[in-house]
């Protein structure tokens, strides 16, 4: 899928937890204003608090769109075809980040993280 027909330039994906909103933070307050981006995460109504709380705190900004989307591969799957870059805050990455970095790999979307988890014993 070619980029130009993504509908965002990012998403942050489990954006309604304790990582999630801090990564939103940042996002509205460091980059540009006119940023095409969207929350994702499995509650509409959790994620439509967090784009009204971070609206209130940045009113010059443009809000984040909401999608919501569950870890399933399909799932993860059309979320990732409409953005450029996914950002996963959703841990243990062990046991959830796997499909969401096929999903992005098979849309040809960029995949970050922020794991800080290693492989115990083998």
């Amino acid at each position: 899928m070619a980029s130009s027909s993504r509908s965002y330039e990012v998403v942050v994906f489990g954006a309604t937890g304790f990582t999630g909103k801090y990564t939103c933070e940042h996002i509205v307050s460091n980059l540009p204003t006119d940023l095409k981006w969207a929350v994702a995460g499995r509650s509409a109504e959790k994620l439509q608090q967090l784009v009204k709380e971070l609206q209130s705190a940045y009113p010059d900004r443009l809000a984040p769109e909401v999608e919501t989307a569950s870890l399933d591969k399909s799932s993860l799957k059309k979320l990732a075809a409409k953005t450029k870059v996914l950002i996963s805050t959703v841990g243990p990455y062990h046991l959830y980040g796997e499909a969401a970095v096929a999903a992005c790999a098979e849309s040809g979307t960029h995949y970050l993280d922020v794991t800080g988890e290693s492989p115990l014993g083998s």
